[in-house]
């Protein structure tokens, strides 16, 4: 029996950088259908904007999928056979544009009149309004707390979304802001001045709309303008929480003088398209064809009538006039890639006859399953190392267990099939027998609960592999706290007998997945999207260090590793919340992340003096606004004092730290938004 203190250093290392991100690394194929880019991640609550952003002439696109970070999309030139008309196509480009947090909503116009978008945005955990200039193709934040004329805060919700429009056609934009009232707020477009857009707000109940669908409820709402019958006037699109459809309110008025009465609106927007979602969708009407008519995407962000985490992003080609609408459904997922709902797990093994590699996919919930439970999917290599084809039939698995199913192989019986181990929602792990009915197919029994009486807090996350680099396989499990826990093989490669009792275990943040490599290190993600590379030391301790090689990639971040055929290094393979496989390719060759941004670093001092009696400083320099969390921990890891724990605006501050903790060695320990440091004190009294 292994027994230890746990030392947790936690070291701020840049590893030797080798990972490319590849959305289409090989063939994937599901049912009948070839995937286009199928490691894009998947989306699940997108909101959608258009603009020329590389000036190539084609729309490029831009997701918040409601993590705050902007993806960026590469428009492609598509012509639609026999037509001549564009249809709208786009390449996966990042997740993380610039690396810039836009909290629920953004919007791109030319505020400062320079010919570039620059770029009105959320700021997150408020409810204000951030102005981001374009400097040269790099956007710089001005503004975190937009004041209005009057030198008040301009509103800027957080269920809300809002829209920029030049309503009074007097070359200024303008802001329009919904609340959970139903009505909409107009804020006046002055001149830019002071660096940044100048608003007024004329009223809190514009034209005296007030959209309350179902009576005596209230909620969420999102507004676009938009010319929609080109008679020179803007008209208004109403996405409301409350509504599986749209609203569209045409304006009667004029180019300058509008005039909207909510008792004419049209209730089922787009008309004829049998358009209905969960609710709360947003429209963005954009002419994408070139054929002088605005077509529409709509993201549905899910409201009152559930959630919808795959057709979620609707295309519909306008087919009529600019005068009179024509809207026909093109598709209701207009990026590509991959897409298994919600939460992710994957995990590698080979199947039981052919020894070809699978990838296996666990996911956190499906409204089609009884109870909204997890399913466990497949995608089955029927290419070679050198060349795969991953296919799937699209069958979902093991759909009785429960939520967050994650999923892990372990050749626990030694019969040449690996078992199945299963991690759930309650914190438990099934085990599943393998049996080979050769030369056929591998049959699964049915699933056994319990395996060794684990019953962590929640969310179990199971992982195999040599941890201690003694020739056989130990267990690792994260659980919802951000524990992982090592359950060692007492047993041998041949016959493995694992203890029922985790001594060694670390903490890395909310839900923990780990995967152990074949190295013995555990690569293991947490529900910020941070990836840590934990190592177990001769001493019986385990260290982890925050992994700056590989960009965010979204939140309760699973990592898989899969070796080929003669690698010593694997490529990455990770899941997300939402709902995605995402895939980063080892090449011995690479200097960075190709085409990625990866995070802003920031600055401690030394602690001074160190060793100090009762109170010593440090120094934070920032980079950028984010989250900043300080605390003392002591040598086996435990919070003994709380020094700072908010939001901290660019620039440097200083820290005097009083404290009347006794003698002995103590850890500083600063978390930003996406680096964490340790800074090593010595108390003497």
């Amino acid at each position: 029996m292994k027994k230890s203190a746990i030392l947790i250093l936690f070291l701020n290392i840049i590893f030797p950088q080798g990972y490319v991100r590849d959305v289409s690394p090989f063939t994937v194929i599901v049912g009948d259908d070839e995937i286009s880019q199928p490691f894009t991640g998947g989306l699940n609550q997108p909101d959608p904007r258009f603009i020329d952003w590389n000036e190539d002439g084609i729309l490029d696109c831009f997701i918040n999928d409601r993590d705050g970070y902007l993806q960026y999309w590469e428009g492609l030139a598509v012509v639609i056979p026999d037509t001549g008309f564009y249809f709208p196509q786009f390449e996966f480009v990042t997740k993380t544009f610039q690396d810039i947090n836009v909290g629920t909503w953004f919007a791109f116009h030319d505020f400062d009149g320079d010919g570039d978008e620059d770029l009105l945005s959320h700021t997150p955990d408020s409810d204000n309004v951030s102005y981001w200039s374009n400097e040269n193709g790099e956007f710089e934040l001005v503004a975190d707390e937009l004041l209005d004329i009057d030198n008040l805060p301009v509103y800027g919700g957080q269920i809300v979304i809002p829209a920029i429009a030049d309503i009074d056609e007097d070359g200024i934009i303008d802001y329009f802001i919904g609340d959970i009232s139903g009505r909409l707020a107009y804020y006046k477009g002055h001149s830019f001045s002071n660096s940044v857009p100048q608003f007024e707000l004329i009223t809190s109940s514009f034209e005296d709309i007030q959209i309350v669908w179902t009576p005596g409820r209230h909620g969420a709402n999102a507004v676009e303008f938009f010319d929609l019958d080109n008679d020179n006037d803007l008209d208004l699109i109403w996405g409301d929480f409350y509504q599986p459809g749209l609203f569209y309110l045409e304006n009667y008025g004029t180019s300058t003088n509008p005039d909207f009465d909510d008792l004419l609106m049209i209730t089922d927007f787009p008309q004829g398209t049998d358009f209905v979602t969960t609710g709360h969708n947003i429209a963005r009407v954009v002419d994408f064809d070139l054929d002088g008519d605005g077509d529409m995407v709509v993201g549905v962000l899910s409201g009152a009538y559930g959630t919808e985490y795959l057709d979620n992003l609707y295309y519909f080609q306008n087919n009529g006039t600019g005068e009179n609408w024509d809207y026909e459904m093109m598709t209701s997922r207009l990026l590509p890639g991959l897409d298994f709902i919600s939460g992710t797990h994957p995990t590698l093994t080979t199947n039981c006859n052919s020894n070809a590699v699978e990838i296996w996919i666990g996911t956190d919930s499906d409204s089609a399953n009884l109870n909204w439970n997890g399913s466990i999917y497949y995608l089955n290599n029927n290419g070679s190392a050198a060349e795969p084809a991953l296919v799937g039939d699209g069958v979902k698995w093991f759909t009785q267990i429960g939520n967050n199913l994650v999923p892990a192989f372990f050749n626990f019986n030694n019969d040449g099939g690996e078992e199945l181990f299963v991690g759930e929602f309650n914190g438990k792990l099934y085990k599943i027998d393998q049996y080979q009915d050769d030369p056929f197919f591998c049959i699964f029994g049915d699933p056994e609960a319990d395996f060794l009486n684990i019953d962590l807090s929640g969310r179990a996350t199971p992982s195999f592999g040599d941890i201690d680099q003694d020739d056989d396989d130990d267990l690792a499990v994260g659980d919802k706290n951000g524990v992982i826990h090592i359950y060692w093989n007492q047993g041998s490669a041949d016959s493995a007998v694992f203890d029922s009792m985790s001594y060694l275990n670390i903490d890395i943040g909310d839900n923990a997945s780990p995967c152990v490599l074949k190295n013995g290190h555990i690569i293991a993600g947490n529900e910020e999207g941070e990836l840590y590379e934990i190592t177990y030391l001769d001493s019986e301790e385990l260290t982890a260090e925050l992994r700056t090689d590989i960009p965010y990639m979204g939140r309760n971040l699973a990592p898989a590793a899969l070796y080929w055929d003669g690698e010593s290094e694997p490529d990455l393979v990770f899941g997300t919340h939402a709902g995605g496989l995402q895939y980063f390719r080892y090449d011995s060759t690479a200097v960075g992340i190709k085409e990625e941004f990866l995070p802003t670093s920031f600055t401690v001092s030394q602690p001074y003096p160190n060793p100090f009696n009762n109170q010593f400083s440090i120094t934070i320099i920032l980079e950028k606004r984010q989250m900043v969390d300080v605390q003392l921990i002591d040598i086996i890891g435990r919070n003994v004092q709380n020094i700072f724990n908010g939001e901290l605006s660019i620039g440097k501050r200083n820290f005097s730290i009083k404290t009347d903790l006794p003698t002995g060695i103590y850890f500083l320990k600063i978390h930003t938004n996406e680096r964490l440091l340790i800074r090593k004190i010595v108390l003497l009294k």
